[in-house]
């Protein structure tokens, strides 16, 4: 029995969600935080005792998901899931709630959970759910305004992962990342790595294959120790056909070519990114734009020439403070606003790959679905 206080927390997040949707916003964080704060168990009571795999790492958390989801799909398994990528304790809670009927539960038909979780937000929500697996599918330096260095961050998953002993963990095991915190706890490991024989057919192997291979192996142990029966074959497949998930590796039309687009976020992403370029021997022109001047920290460390030498024409959009060091950088060409860019790329004949942060993301992303281009990101 769900009690009233923890009856009141699911309606303001409800209320909240809905206000943001009506506005053509698809915020979900702030709604779960907001019934956190009326009810800091509301997460507990409402999961109780669903199994719950936690998918974490500085890269590929959402693409992993959602391949897996889509095998889940596929095989007619009823889930919960974070699906759109709120992954700290606010998103998580409002996953739950959103999902819960008017007596504040869930209909009963969800028999698991893919929880896609921030990597210091471990701490507050495991305890609350009953996590069977934390799959982790990398660990480097990240979000510096935010995240401390990857080694202190092993170590806050360290000690939650020692204080649920049954739980068993996943990891790459060509990730020193994931090294550090499988060296330092006594859970069941399993381990994967990247030579799987999946072809992605929509996505770039160099950047997804190890997300690819992290889903798998999941599959795998799911059917071995869990009792699911989940053609493998068949699961590759599915894989194989996974779609770009909001923003990675997008490809839109304007005009005579169709943009391809992808998110940056740190400069092991960027490196994928870069190495996925030069695998693909042309020189396309590079449309950089970021807004969150929090993102210099990674950026002053990072050696853009390499990128600059596998692009044809760079061109800049964004936060002052970005651009600004972006073009001591580079040698590139500015835009000043979206109808700028827009129109570039209405009249280009040349490949053109747009590159951008998350909050540039957002923005552009907006843009280009009031123009018709994409569909409303709150939609996705």
């Amino acid at each position: 029995m769900i009690n009233e206080l923890c009856l009141k927390a699911i309606a303001e997040c409800k209320r909240l969600k809905s206000k943001a949707l009506s506005e053509k916003h698809g915020g979900t964080a702030y709604p779960g935080e907001a019934a956190l704060k009326i009810y800091p168990n509301v997460i507990k009571d409402i999961a109780g005792d669903m199994p719950v795999i936690f998918i974490t790492g500085t890269n590929g958390k959402t693409t992993t998901a959602r391949m897996i989801g889509n095998v889940f799909d596929a095989n007619n398994i009823r889930f919960i899931a974070n699906r759109e990528g709120a992954n700290k304790p606010g998103g998580i809670a409002a996953c739950f709630i959103l999902r819960t009927g008017e007596n504040g539960m869930l209909s009963g038909s969800e028999k698991i959970a893919i929880i896609e979780a921030d990597e210091i937000s471990i701490p507050a929500v495991i305890g609350q759910l009953n996590v069977f697996c934390v799959l982790v599918t990398n660990l480097y330096d990240d979000q510096p305004y935010r995240l401390p260095k990857h080694s202190e961050v092993a170590r806050i998953i360290i000690k939650s992962l020692a204080e649920h002993p049954e739980i068993t963990c996943i990891f790459n095991e060509n990730e020193n990342g994931c090294k550090i915190i499988a060296d330092k706890i006594s859970n069941e490991k399993i381990y994967f790595n990247d030579n799987v024989n999946i072809r992605l057919h929509y996505l770039p192997d160099i950047i997804y294959r190890a997300d690819a291979a992290a889903a798998l192996s999941l599959l795998k142990f799911l059917n071995e120790r869990h009792g699911f029966d989940i053609d493998l074959d068949d699961a590759k497949r599915i894989i194989s056909e996974t779609k770009p998930v909001f923003a990675r590796n997008s490809s839109i039309k304007f005009g005579n070519i169709n943009l391809k687009t992808e998110l940056i976020k740190n400069s092991s992403n960027l490196d994928k990114v870069v190495d996925w370029l030069e695998c693909e021997c042309k020189k396309p022109d590079l449309i950089i734009a970021s807004d969150d001047r929090r993102e210099l920290i990674w950026m002053k460390n990072y050696d853009w020439k390499r990128l600059e030498k596998l692009a044809g024409k760079v061109y800049l959009w964004g936060e002052q403070d970005e651009i600004k060091f972006l073009s001591e950088q580079l040698e590139a060409s500015k835009f000043n606003d979206f109808y700028e860019i827009e129109n570039f790329l209405l009249n280009t004949e040349n490949e053109t790959i747009l590159l951008f942060d998350y909050y540039a993301c957002l923005q552009i992303w907006e843009f280009f679905a009031e123009r018709g281009y994409v569909e409303d990101w709150w939609k996705n």
